[in-house]
């Protein structure tokens, strides 16, 4: 991302698009947009396969410290 800049007015939409076009550079896939009418973080949550269940993600959480 770039540099922050004080006097920029900074939105979700700007941000959301600036991590999606750096993704798309790094050649990973986009992340939708979340919209809180439709389904919150909980619906990015489950697309994510890196871990299956509570107890596992909290493994991964403490190995990577």
């Amino acid at each position: 991302m770039s540099k922050m800049d004080n006097d920029k007015i900074y939105t979700s939409k700007g941000l959301h698009d600036e991590l999606n076009a750096e993704r798309k550079r790094k050649g990973e896939s986009e992340i939708p947009a979340i919209n809180a009418l439709r389904g919150g973080t909980s619906t990015i949550a489950r697309k994510d396969k890196s871990w299956g269940s509570v107890p596992e993600f909290f493994v991964h959480l403490f190995k990577k410290k």
